[in-house]
């Protein structure tokens, strides 16, 4: 009885020292840097992601062709996303520089195209194209973790850099900007 109190123990031990150790080593990590497995890849290539959806308003299938040229962002946002209103004033100033493409992500939101279209006639449509990923699926090739992530689109159509979170003008000169000038 005794031994198998130790073994227990033992056991619920080295459980809670596993535990502890990758807590520890998560607590160093920037959750916005997470690794994107869609960076390097090409946007051109139907291969490795494809860009071929529904424009939000009209319903109409759109493809690469209907894109701007590169260089330009691809923004993946929500109307159900709070970030999404945080950073869309910076999206609408920012549009005046680059042409951005956006990519609304339903989620679990039944209401979605509806509650996007609204939100982008009452606040502004900083998006040369607006797409819908109902199936998720390019949501999911692009390796989106949540909303809203930022892409840039290189020259050529390769995807230069992602960001995670809420884009402001600091976020675009420390990190975008010095990827446009290369």
């Amino acid at each position: 009885m005794k031994n198998k109190q130790i073994l227990l123990a033992v056991i619920l031990l080295g459980a809670f020292a596993g535990l502890l150790f990758f807590f520890v080593k998560g607590l160093g990590k920037d959750p916005r840097s997470l690794e994107n497995t869609a960076v390097g890849k090409n946007i051109n290539s139907t291969q490795q992601i494809k860009l071929e959806l529904p424009d939000l308003f009209s319903g109409e299938m759109r493809s690469l062709a209907d894109m701007p040229l590169p260089p330009y962002l691809l923004n993946v946002w929500g109307s159900w996303c709070p970030a999404c209103y945080t950073e869309h004033p910076y999206l609408l100033q920012l549009s005046k520089t680059i042409p951005i493409v956006g990519l609304n992500w339903p989620a679990n939101n039944p209401n979605e195209q509806a509650d996007a279209q609204r939100f982008l006639q009452e606040l502004g449509n900083p998006y040369q194209q607006t797409l819908t990923d109902i199936s998720g699926t390019t949501i999911i090739d692009l390796g989106v973790y949540g909303a809203p992530e930022t892409f840039l689109i290189g020259a050529d159509g390769s995807i230069l850099h992602r960001y995670a979170g809420p884009l402001n003008a600091d976020i675009w000169q420390q990190q975008f900007l010095p990827l446009l000038k290369k």
